[in-house]
């Protein structure tokens, strides 16, 4: 089994718990409990923030990166993709 793989094996995990919580909140919420549904809501709505932030930040960083690479007058080398590949656990693409 390969990274990406394995990779989207935990992704997919990782849905399939967070469906099933929301599955038991959203019964609570049909059960009249608005107080629990409510809670639910809420702490969903901050983890989303939170991934969305920490999303944002990684993707700005990679993109300063990007543009301080090319600024020096180059691209990334071979070796530095696949090192770059391999701590990323996806597919990288190397720009020109």
């Amino acid at each position: 089994m390969n990274i990406d793989t394995e990779l989207e094996i935990t992704m997919l995990r990782e849905q399939l718990a967070i469906a099933r919580i929301e599955s038991a909140e959203l019964r609570a919420l049909l059960g009249g409990d608005s107080v629990s549904a409510n809670s639910w809501m809420q702490r969903k709505c901050l983890a989303q923030a939170k991934a969305l932030t920490r999303l944002n930040e990684r993707v700005t960083n990679q993109r300063f990166t990007l543009r301080s690479i090319e600024r020096l007058g180059r691209g990334l080398s071979i070796e530095e993709l696949h090192t770059a590949q391999e701590l990323e656990g996806r597919t990288v693409v190397a720009v020109a």
